[in-house]
């Protein structure tokens, strides 16, 4: 633990950390020359309130290094914060900043360069990390239940951790209705066991965190105490061929994820009638018929019995064909492997007298080593020697040349304990490693708008707090022979999240738009007879977040789901199977009028063999807002679900994609007609010295009192009474605020109305005129009186065939004829005989009958405007 020795106030915030183990002599080189250090490195920023966690990484310099946190704004007040001499963790939390002040850090590092007399002392500087933004605590949030398993006399709850709502956890109490039963535990305990329930009775368990703001909302499951209680089922079955065994099968599975309660016995492995009995996790099936596939089942038990059976995802034969060119590398040849050069070079400085006996066209398999984490399989086109080492020149090798007849069933879990790289891509994007083996990917959200989007066009605020846990679960099945390859790839994954979403008013815009984080996965490595196959699993998650018009949204709910599928390749052909499930929601929503928004979270899971492109999947659940006023009910949210896998194998020469899945659920709908005031217009960009007259309307409930008008504190321009607006000078985020006394039938109500003063799109051009001059008409037009100040204004020329006038949207059947920066175009005279009946033109070519009216628009960087009146051709 840390401690803070002292603070005061100065021009930025300075947190001192010792370095590690190295010492100044770090920057000197073995033979005595200078080597410049490394420069360190800020990893993540992650939000707090008053506070930042920092994760960073020193640099090699050997000397103090320092945290700096500086107000962007460059006004702000920051603190110089120092710590004891603790051992560098890597981690640091900077205190005493202000809440909704942007912030950048950077690591300062001192190092010395050795000079005769006093040795140079310099500084390296890390780059600045993402902006961050500390945030006032709130209360957690609701933490995930993922597993609930009876016990006697109790129940075994499981769950994800909470979002501490910026403040650091107290611990968790779990309770159990009816009879009151209740325990606390630590804020890092992810399970507990409740005792002292009566077996064969329904319970409502509820689990709350606690921080120093309270208790937050509770997430609810329900569990049945059993007095007999059995373990769940073995996972993950795996069945691969045995080397040098043309009757022998390998079957291996995972332990159940829940034990009972008790000790494990024996597990009981069934193939063809036969029962094998073992107390490993593993077994070896002799005296099969090579000719016959075979679905091993594999059975757990405790004093209470057997378990369900769990079986292979696919019929596996015994035996394999090894191709006679096929060389799996040993172990021991693999390490030897010193380096892969680009091109596909292998270098071996130490080879081994396997490697020295590869010759041009050999296969090899070479499982994972440290100069080859993903293992390789390549086709050796030449082999060189250079002093007492050997060079291979290598393709990369289909998985037929080296296995040409073999089949394999493999699944398996991607659980935080395989994790061998995590990675946050934004700022308040916590990763978090499971507490248990087998559990599923934690991400801890809080998550600000995209720092690309220029902050004066982005509107007020987009802000998600919360968590989400997947458990993927893949399968996948290969046979390879003389009639070619057949593949089963399944992957499906239990998503669940507990969220807090604030969408506000923004414009039409893209709040977020970016994978956030993302896992890499310990090599798996399996053997088909005595070829090594290495599987790199990756999951990648991603936000995106949308909103158009309105003012704002509010969200806090949980949402849990198995989304995925299956893909099957067989005598040639694909088949795809469906497996999502129904979603199960709790919803709280307040949304403003006249307001859409959606918030999905893409999910990507791809397994690379060997490194290479394989198979993947791609799972995005996605919560949808809309409210109109005017509809009924007036506010709905939809959970949308789309599930696609893809099938891209290099290796095996095969390619599919398939949309699997895309469905759309209404979750939560408003009950009653919508009572409130609403302004138009809600949000609208204004321009720079101009002018705007608001209205109110109260559409469910009928008072004709006045309505008020007044501009929110720190607003800029001035308003009247009656809602015209003037807008200042400066580009400024303006609230108004609206407000209808209450009478008999009507309570009062204010609505408020959120104007961005700045750049706009470009008024429409003026004064087009048409003159026929030959085969061609000439156009001109007047620049718009307002180019929106938002970048070079370029017009669109316009070609409208069925006469109708343009609104703010452009008619399907309108067709661009050229785009220019200038108030003037030629285009080609059309004649009058285009039949009523005509479907629209695709082209310019097609016009030539139809009789075309032609209209301008203008554009700028952030939109058109609205087309001018469209002119006959004279």
């Amino acid at each position: 633990m840390r401690r803070i020795v002292w603070w005061a106030p100065v021009a930025a915030a300075v947190l001192t950390v010792p370095l590690g183990a190295g010492g100044a002599g770090a920057a000197r080189a073995a033979g005595g020359g200078f080597v410049p250090p490394v420069r360190p490195v800020i990893t993540q920023v992650f939000p707090r309130d008053g506070a930042v966690t920092v994760d960073y990484v020193v640099g090699s310099g050997g000397g103090a290094a320092a945290l700096v946190a500086t107000p962007v704004a460059g006004d702000g007040q920051a603190l110089q914060l120092q710590l004891g001499k603790e051992p560098d963790e890597g981690r640091a939390r900077v205190s005493g900043l202000v809440n909704d002040t942007t912030y950048v850090f950077t690591l300062v590092q001192d190092y010395e360069i050795p000079a005769v007399g006093n040795p140079v002392h310099r500084t390296a500087v890390s780059e600045p990390s993402d902006e961050v933004v500390p945030r006032a605590a709130a209360r957690p949030g609701a933490p995930i239940v993922t597993d609930v398993f009876p016990r006697d006399g109790g129940v075994r709850v499981r769950w994800a951790a909470a979002d501490d709502g910026g403040d650091d956890l107290q611990g968790y109490v779990v309770t159990a209705e009816p009879g009151g039963h209740r325990t606390a535990v630590g804020a890092d305990a992810r399970e507990s066991v409740l005792t002292g329930l009566a077996n064969d009775t329904g319970y409502a368990l509820r689990v709350e965190a606690v921080n120093h703001k309270g208790s937050g909302p509770a997430a609810e499951a329900r569990g049945t105490p059993r007095e007999a209680v059995r373990p769940s089922a073995p996972r993950s079955v795996r069945v691969l061929p045995v080397a040098g065994d043309a009757s022998a099968l390998k079957v291996a599975w995972d332990a159940p994820e829940d034990d009972g309660g008790t000790t494990l016995g024996d597990y009981r492995v069934e193939v063809a009638g036969r029962t094998l009995t073992t107390t490993d996790t593993w077994v070896t099936v002799t005296g099969l018929d090579p000719a016959t596939g075979y679905t091993p089942t594999v059975t757990a038990s405790n004093t209470a019995g057997a378990s369900e059976a769990a079986a292979s995802a696919a019929p596996v034969r015994p035996g394999v064909a090894l191709a006679a060119r096929a060389v799996p590398l040993s172990q021991q040849s693999a390490d030897a492997l010193s380096d892969e050069r680009p091109g596909g070079t292998l270098v071996f400085d130490r080879p081994t007298d396997q490697v020295r006996g590869l010759r041009a066209g050999d296969v090899l398999a070479v499982p994972t080593t440290r100069a080859a984490p993903d293992g390789l399989l390549r086709k050796v086109e030449q082999v060189r020697t250079e002093g007492g080492g050997v060079l291979l020149d290598t393709t990369p090798a289909d998985l037929d040349e080296a296995l040409p007849e073999a089949q394999a069933s493999l699944e398996g879990e991607l659980s935080g304990d395989q994790v061998t790289a995590a990675r946050s891509l934004v700022p308040g994007v916590r990763l978090q490693r499971s507490l248990h083996a087998g559990a599923g990917l934690e991400f801890g959200l809080a998550v600000v708008p995209d720092p690309l989007v220029p902050k004066e066009t982005l509107g007020v605020d987009c802000a998600l707090r919360g968590e989400i846990d997947i458990d993927p679960h893949w399968e996948f099945a290969l046979a390879t022979g003389p009639s070619g390859t057949d593949v089963r790839f399944e992957v499906t994954g239990d998503v669940k999240a507990s969220l807090d979403a604030k969408l506000a008013a923004s414009f039409s815009r893209t709040l977020l738009d970016k994978q956030i984080a993302s896992y890499t996965f310990a090599p798996i490595t399996f053997f088909i007879g005595p070829v090594p196959v290495v599987i790199v699993p990756e999951l990648a998650l991603s936000v995106q977040a949308t909103a158009t018009g309105g003012v704002e949204v509010k969200f806090t709910g949980t949402y849990e789901q198995t989304v995925g599928g299956r893909l099957e390749h067989t005598g040639g052909a694909w088949r795809t199977t469906d497996l999502t499930g129904p979603a199960r929601t709790t919803a709280d929503v307040s949304v403003s009028p006249n307001f859409s928004a959606a918030l999905s979270f893409p999910v990507a899971a791809n397994f690379h063999l060997y490194g290479v492109a394989g198979p993947g999947a791609a799972l995005v659940p996605a919560l949808t807002f809309h409210a109109d006023p005017t509809a009924s009910p007036w506010a709905t949210l939809d959970l949308g679900t789309t599930a696609a896998l893809t099938f891209d194998v290099k290796l095996l020469d095969l390619t599919y994609y398939a949309n699997l899945a895309q469905t759309s659920t209404r979750i939560w709908r408003s009950t009653s007609p919508f009572d409130g005031l609403l302004v138009t217009p809600e949000t609208r960009r204004v321009a720079r010295g101009s002018t705007l007259q608001l209205a109110a309307t109260r559409p469910g409930c009928p008072n004709d009192l006045p309505v008020s008008y007044r501009l929110a504190e720190g607003s800029t321009g001035t308003l009247t009474p009656d809602g015209r607006y003037s807008a200042p000078d400066a580009n400024d985020i303006v609230t108004v605020l609206a407000t209808q006394p209450a009478n008999a039938d009507c309570p009062e109500r204010t609505a408020k109305a959120v104007l961005l003063v700045g750049a706009t799109k470009p008024e429409a051009p003026t004064g087009l005129s048409a003159v026929r001059d030959g085969d061609q008409v000439r156009l001109s037009w007047r620049a718009p009186e307002n180019t929106g100040d938002a970048g070079p204004v370029e017009y669109a020329v316009i070609a409208h065939v069925d006469r109708a006038e343009y609104t703010d949207e452009l008619e399907p059947d309108a067709l661009v004829v050229l785009r220019t920066g200038d108030t003037g175009a030629v285009v080609p005279y059309f004649s009058r005989d285009w039949q009523e009946d005509h479907t629209a033109p695709a082209d310019a070519d097609e016009l030539r009958h139809a009789g075309t009216r032609y209209s301008v628009v203008a554009t700028n960087q952030l939109g058109a405007s609205t087309a001018t009146a469209a002119v006959d051709t004279p």
